[in-house]
């Protein structure tokens, strides 16, 4: 237990501290062991033995008796205290009991007695007990939490492999089905003149460009194939070496009927019909320039339209095939057909296609698909366009029909030895995709494309793809 009090100094007025200090000892807790600290010289002589005797008094007392002699020591004024813990009694052994005096100023004019200013007392009562934790609970409760941290860390790390693993395989899927299904809608149409019966004989077209063999518009051929192409092939320009290249050609599916009179020496008559997929921009023009073919079931006649123009108030279009030098690569002169046609002739716009395999922009090796490209009044050979990206390969083999009974009899690549082109009924595709994404797998995977096994450096994901594709035109 410690007192303080505050005195004035009897000389300056600054007050002076007095701080008692009462402790119960373990060994003799019936003894107080008792003692203080002032500063005798600013105190008088009765002050000081009033507080010696206050020392008596507590050694001979118990706790209790501390209050009533501090009470009626300064009985002439008004002292605040201050209990702190259980000690209101003064019966606890082991706790403090203070007694203070407010922080208040006092008056320095008072020098003989001790008046404390007046005010009301303030108990606070504070429990002791333990606060905080140990270093070894702050380690284990670390060791805990680190192995609940690594332990979430693994499932994190697991689930989010399994997602993009999920995710490659979907997109490696999707891009294997697109990449087949462009290739089977165009193999389909191969070879396609207007008509669906193999009665159609390819020799009774009539070229009238002045450059019929070029490999743009050539349909001599509509199906053709390069297998496994060096690097100096340029045929088709930028094709992987090793890859095969698959050529089709034919008429586009959206023909146009001729309509009366039909055709003259230098000029067809069409439905309206025939600009119906023209932009605003050029309702009546956006086919002047393309390399067209009419036929009606027997014959056909190939051409470039130099000019096309709405007939009357809008009841047809007149599509001009002249011999004018300003068209690349332009008709033959004289412009007029050696072939009429009439009522049940049709029109439509030849179609090239050629699929292979090239490096994109970013050096991923895709699925490319070149396409003759119309520029004003000008054919530019072939545009290539990338269709599906991560197509690593691809394979053809095509079906030739050696009996004429509709059925392939067997299927080879390209350039084999007896392979009539011209007798293909259906083609085999073989692809193989890989995912876009490295580090898919944990090791890499190998596989098996074109009867040889390959472990690849990677650790892609990769599938392979395959389908048969009749040349519908060639079936009976």
């Amino acid at each position: 237990m410690w007192l303080p009090a505050f005195l004035p100094q009897p000389s300056t007025g600054r007050k002076t501290a007095m701080k008692i200090m009462m402790r119960y000892p373990m060994s003799a807790p019936s003894q107080p062991v008792f003692s203080y600290e002032c500063n005798p010289k600013n105190l008088s002589r009765e002050k000081f033995m009033s507080v010696i005797n206050l020392i008596q008094r507590v050694r001979e007392k118990k706790k209790t008796a501390v209050l009533s002699s501090l009470k009626q020591m300064f009985k002439d004024g008004s002292y605040p205290l201050c209990l702190v813990d259980a000690c209101a009694t003064g019966l606890n052994r082991g706790c403090d009991l203070r007694i203070a005096s407010s922080t208040n100023q006092l008056d320095p004019n008072t020098t003989d007695s001790m008046q404390m200013p007046s005010q009301a007392p303030q108990v606070r009562i504070k429990a002791h007990r333990q606060t905080g934790i140990t270093l070894v609970e702050i380690l284990i409760a670390m060791l805990i939490g680190a192995f609940l941290i690594g332990g979430v860390l693994q499932i994190f790390l697991n689930t989010r492999q399994t997602y993009r693993m999920q995710e490659a395989l979907s997109r490696l899927q999707e891009n294997g089905r697109f990449a087949l299904d462009f290739l089977s809608k165009d193999i389909r149409m191969a070879g396609f003149f207007g008509c669906s019966s193999r009665s159609f004989d390819i020799a009774n077209v009539e070229n009238e460009l002045k450059d019929p063999s070029n490999f743009a518009w050539d349909i001599t051929t509509p199906v053709q194939g390069f297998d496994d192409v060096s690097a100096g092939f340029t045929t088709v320009a930028n094709v992987v070496p090793g890859t095969d290249v698959i050529v089709l050609r034919g008429l586009s599916n959206g023909s146009t009927p001729l309509i009366s009179p039909f055709s003259d020496s230098a000029q067809m008559f069409v439905d309206t019909s025939f600009n119906s997929d023209c932009p605003a921009a050029s309702s009546n023009t956006c086919h002047e320039g393309e390399i067209l073919m009419v036929t009606d079931c027997t014959q056909g006649t190939l051409f470039q339209a130099t000019q096309t123009t709405p007939i009357g108030a809008g009841s047809g279009v007149n599509v001009v095939h002249s011999a004018t030098a300003t068209f690349t690569p332009g008709n033959n002169s004289p412009a007029t057909f050696t072939k009429s046609y009439g009522d049940g002739s049709q029109i439509a716009k030849l179609n090239t296609f050629a699929y292979y395999i090239r490096l994109n922009g970013a050096g991923v090796r895709s699925l490319y698909r070149s396409r003759i490209n119309v520029t004003g009044s000008s054919v530019n050979a072939l545009l290539a366009e990338e269709l599906v990206e991560g197509i690593e390969n691809m394979q053809v083999f095509y079906g030739e029909d050696t009996d004429a009974d509709g059925t392939a009899n067997y299927y080879v690549a390209a350039g084999t030895a007896g392979l009539d082109m011209n007798q293909v009924v259906s083609i085999r595709i073989s692809l193989l995709a890989r995912t876009l994404d490295d580090n898919i797998t944990h090791e890499p995977l190998a596989y098996t494309y074109n009867g040889a096994a390959t472990t690849p450096a990677d650790r892609r994901l990769r599938r392979v793809f395959s389908s048969t594709i009749a040349v519908r035109n060639r079936l009976p």
